[in-house]
């Protein structure tokens, strides 16, 4: 009997970043990737609407058979995780937050700078993460990035150097320790963030994503026994024209990777 699949879902394609880390980490398990690229970006929409597009999503994989869903977006995630659990009770859900404790346990005392969508910043959740830190220190900087995964999405090269560069502009000169990508989509343009802020470390939230998945899949008895290697299906709300482009973007991002 075939093993029942991890879900990830993002709001485009920005989530194979997750995917991809997760994928090497638990190479066994089945997986469907489905990005919404119809309502990318959800870091523009309001609360409503991203939690219709993450129940949708919850649904289409929980109708596939995934016995756990990753919800690979910062902003799904902070907004609509704890709903989505109410509303699949016997479903895992795995959430994705800016990884701005992994950069503060690091050195409490580094500038640090965090990358994310309008939606994600204002976040409940997110901003008492950041209230408990930013009480003690003062260096830590909220970057709202409107736009900027849509242009990723896009590959609209041109348009995201010029971008970046008016977006970073102000730190380049505030001696920038570390940077939080706090959006899936971000590490698909680390190289162009870090020829802008040469000196900084880029962190995202992956490794952390996989380990807890690990853990939980564990502890409900949900880990894939079988050493066999797993299989991906990719889903995408704009057809097969932008699942075709998944893969390409996925390939690339693990090429990218393994350097």
């Amino acid at each position: 009997m075939k093993e029942k699949p991890i879900g990830v879902f993002d709001s485009g394609m920005g989530g194979i970043t997750i995917l991809s880390k997760i994928m090497e980490y638990l190479p066994n398990e089945n997986y469907i990737y489905f990005g919404d690229s119809l309502h990318n970006p959800y870091g523009e929409k309001s609360e409503e609407e991203i939690m219709d597009y993450a129940i949708s999503a919850s649904q289409f994989l929980i109708d596939k058979g995934c016995k756990a869903i990753v919800v690979a977006c910062n902003t799904a995630s902070s907004v609509a995780t704890d709903q989505l659990r109410k509303i699949f009770p016997h479903t895992l859900f795995i959430a994705t937050i800016p990884a701005l404790k992994v950069a503060m346990d690091e050195d409490r005392n580094q500038n640090v700078l965090v990358m994310a969508t309008k939606a994600t910043l204002s976040s409940k959740k997110f901003q008492e993460l950041y209230q408990s830190y930013q009480k003690e220190h003062d260096h830590i900087y909220l970057l709202n990035c409107s736009n900027l995964a849509h242009l990723i999405e896009e590959e609209v090269q041109t348009v995201i150097d010029q971008k970046l560069e008016q977006l970073l502009l102000y730190y380049q000169s505030k001696n920038i320790d570390v940077v939080v990508l706090g959006c899936t989509h971000y590490p698909l343009i680390k190289q162009n963030i870090q020829a802008l802020l040469q000196n900084a470390k880029l962190i995202d939230g992956s490794d952390g994503i996989r380990r807890q998945l690990k853990k939980k899949l564990i502890e409900y008895n949900l880990l894939n026994p079988k050493t066999d290697t797993g299989e991906l299906t990719v889903y995408n709300s704009l057809g097969e024209k932008n699942v075709q482009k998944t893969w390409e973007i996925l390939h690339a991002y693990q090429k990218q990777e393994n350097r």
